[in-house]
């Protein structure tokens, strides 16, 4: 009776240590699944702007906009052309032109000082003399630069350098007015940039 008692003992146990490994094993699976679960990632999607188009710049030596033009580019000076450099242009721009004149002429306005064009869009500046370029007449008659001369007294006039970049080449006749030039571009200008200045004359 006491064997038969201590066999049913042992397969209790027996059956109690089946059962508990049984039940670690499934745990050991479960957290197994659980760490690959935790680990698996998405990755974010990749996104890429853009790059900001390139704008036209150029500065003129000497003129900072909103600043005073230097006497001796003007008539109570030397009349020197003042050297204009071409900064930056658009990849979508072809050739540029250039018009400078003072919307605040009393007479004729704007009155025209500068006229240029035909000018390539890999230019580095505009200068009067460049025999690559085609100048315009100004309404002082010139084919050059002809600086500010503002009646005296009149108080301070506006001088805009006006840069236009064009979308394609312009083949056009030499000696246009800057009105004619204007009207002439006005259909293929993809971008302007201005520059303005002041200067006045004394009584």
């Amino acid at each position: 009776m006491r064997s038969l008692f201590v066999a049913i003992v042992i397969l209790v146990v027996a059956a109690g240590c089946s059962g508990s490994d049984e039940s670690t094993s499934s745990a050991e699976d479960d957290s197994t699944d659980a760490a690959v679960t935790t680990v698996t990632t998405t990755a974010a999607p990749v996104t890429s702007k853009a790059p900001d188009p390139v704008p036209l710049r150029f500065t003129v030596d000497g003129v900072a906009s909103g600043g005073t033009v230097p006497i001796e580019y003007t008539c109570d000076g030397a009349n020197d052309t003042p050297t204009l450099t071409i900064d930056e242009v658009p990849t979508d721009v072809e050739e540029l032109a250039l018009v400078v004149d003072d919307p605040d002429a009393p007479t004729e306005s704007p009155f025209v000082h500068w006229v240029v064009y035909g000018i390539s869009a890999d230019a580095a500046g505009i200068a009067d003399g460049d025999g690559s370029l085609r100048f315009g007449v100004t309404d002082a008659g010139t084919e050059s630069w002809f600086g500010p001369c503002p009646p005296p007294g009149d108080g301070p006039h506006t001088y805009q350098w006006r840069l236009f970049g064009l979308s394609s080449t312009q083949d056009l006749e030499p000696g246009l007015d800057g009105r004619d030039l204007e009207e002439s571009i006005a259909g293929a200008v993809a971008t302007e940039a201005i520059l303005t200045a002041s200067y006045e004359r004394a009584n």
